[in-house]
């Protein structure tokens, strides 16, 4: 067996290390037919060989074995049928290769196909369901700043304005409510100005103080600017002045409250506060609540000192540098 590979080994390396010299040969052509010679040179692509006729130059391509010994017809029959054979096998083979790998590209090529389109279909189903949260967005911002005003620029990510509407909110209640208090006082004193039932009245006379006596009766002209420059006129134009100033607070107040809705939904989808809150670390809005320990001594009581805790309240702008 080892002599066998040895003798098909020998030859291939005779023409492949041995490029120069003289080897006498019989080639088998592919087209059909043989030419024997001797072979003088060879390279990469062609073989030179002595024949009885003189140099010939044959390219390798046209070559289908070459035999360092003279055959016979029926040698070279079954020579030429054997490397027929085996070229076709090889060939088939490459074939089934080639085959096998373009099934595999394709299979490749249809799987990353079907990846590509359900991620489309993904995306146009993320985007279709985006759109309809987009279109529900503004109403639903609505009804959360109807409920609460900010509320709905909290939910569209607009952390700056949720912050802004509930602190005017407040400070225009906290004013209307103010305006009221004052309004409903400047009422009552102008209610109870000559009665003598009031708490004030009563405490007057038991002090012994008897309330201012009556405007005697007067003119129609006398009466009336005795009725200008009095008291009673006084207090009347203050309620007046009071709920005025108490209507007006309302209005204020509502307007906040208007503009609010308006804003929440009419740019629920299109702006974004660029100022966002703070982590402690990034800039952006602060707020925060820190207790901190109060000490004994730092105020009194029924024993003359207390401990205790209190909160302090943070809230600014904080900066990068």
């Amino acid at each position: 067996m080892l002599s066998l590979h040895l003798k098909k080994i020998i030859p291939i390396l005779l023409i492949v290390f041995a490029p120069i010299g003289i080897f006498p040969v019989t080639v088998l052509l592919r087209e059909g037919g043989k030419v024997n010679g001797e072979i003088i040179t060879q390279n990469q692509h062609s073989v030179l060989l002595q024949t009885e006729s003189g140099k010939r130059k044959i390219d390798k391509d046209l070559i289908l074995k070459i035999l360092f010994q003279e055959v016979n017809d029926d040698e070279e029959e079954k020579i030429r049928k054997e490397e027929e054979d085996k070229l076709a096998a090889e060939k088939k083979e490459e074939e089934d290769k080639e085959a096998a790998q373009r099934k595999l590209e394709e299979e490749k090529l249809k799987e990353e196909d079907l990846k590509k389109q359900a991620a489309a279909e993904e995306e146009a189903r993320r985007q279709e369901e985006l759109r309809k949260q987009e279109a529900k967005r503004p109403l639903n911002a609505l009804m959360r700043s109807a409920v609460v005003p900010g509320w709905g620029q909290y939910y569209t990510d607009r952390k700056f304005q949720s912050l802004l509407y509930p602190t005017l909110f407040a400070a225009a209640a906290f004013v209307a409510y103010d305006k009221f208090r004052v309004y409903r006082t400047s009422v009552k004193e102008y209610g109870d100005l000559g009665n003598p039932y009031t708490k004030e009245s009563l405490t007057l006379a038991a002090l012994g103080q008897a309330q201012a006596a009556a405007t005697p009766s007067l003119s129609p002209i006398d009466a009336y600017l005795a009725n200008q420059s009095s008291q009673v006129q006084l207090k009347r134009e203050e309620a007046d002045k009071n709920f005025r100033e108490y209507q007006g607070a309302l209005y204020v107040l509502g307007g906040i409250y208007l503009i609010n809705l308006i804003d929440s939904y009419v740019f629920a989808n299109s702006i974004k506060s660029v100022v966002q809150f703070s982590d402690g670390q990034s800039k952006g809005m602060v707020i925060s609540a820190i207790p901190a320990g109060v000490g004994a001594g730092s105020g009194f009581s029924s024993n003359g000192t207390y401990s205790g805790m209190e909160t302090k309240y943070t809230m600014g702008y904080r900066f990068e540098f």
